[in-house]
């Protein structure tokens, strides 16, 4: 029994230390900011954000155009069909409130198909905004996707090399670090070529 016994300690010794000798540990910090900063990306970055910014606003200022657009001729229909004096139209033309066409001479029904054209061209903008809100978004992200994925070899490797097998990104919830564990210089060095 007391072979076994120690038949089975020995065995458990040895995983034990191939587990050990087969782990690594350890956590790398990178600060993907100070990179960004060092080797030009930020600056890549938000030039590349202004020009989408430029495409998305011109993009909607074509929406906003063609919302007024609708509006003006439903209010040109309306004065035609209601057969208003070159006052009147003017009055409408320059309306913005449901108040503004309270002394012109109009149906019911045709008030509210105004508002209808009016509300639907507001959905159409609101529509618009929070489509380019997204798609700022969205460029954003996609960016630093691409940036961090120039990174994460180079910190693997790096991080690799000095037994440690995960690296973070310094956060609010970092509380400490030793410098020791700090990849960023040599990230920023190998990105350079040096």
């Amino acid at each position: 029994m007391r072979k076994v016994d120690a038949l089975l300690a020995l065995m458990v010794i040895a995983v034990m230390a191939g587990c050990s000798q087969a782990k690594t540990g350890g956590v790398a910090v990178l600060d993907l900011e100070r990179v960004g900063n060092a080797v030009g990306w930020k600056e890549e970055i938000n030039k590349s954000l202004q020009a989408t910014d430029a495409e998305l606003q011109n993009q909607v200022k074509q929406v906003v155009e063609g919302a007024q657009k609708s509006i003006n001729d439903a209010k040109s229909t309306l004065a035609n069909d209601a057969k208003l004096t070159a006052e009147q139209k003017k009055v409408l033309m320059d309306s913005r409130t449901l108040a503004e066409l309270a002394p012109l001479p109009l149906t019911k029904e045709q008030r509210d198909k105004l508002m209808q054209t009016v509300a639907q061209a507001n959905l159409v903008l609101q529509q618009a905004q929070q489509s380019y809100q997204q798609q700022m978004q969205q460029r954003r992200a996609a960016l630093i996707v691409s940036y961090r994925e120039k990174v994460r070899p180079i910190a693997r490797r790096l991080a690799a090399k000095q037994g440690l097998s995960v690296v973070v990104v310094p956060s609010d919830a970092l509380l400490y670090s030793d410098p020791t564990v700090d990849i960023t210089d040599k990230v920023i060095d190998e990105l350079r070529g040096k």
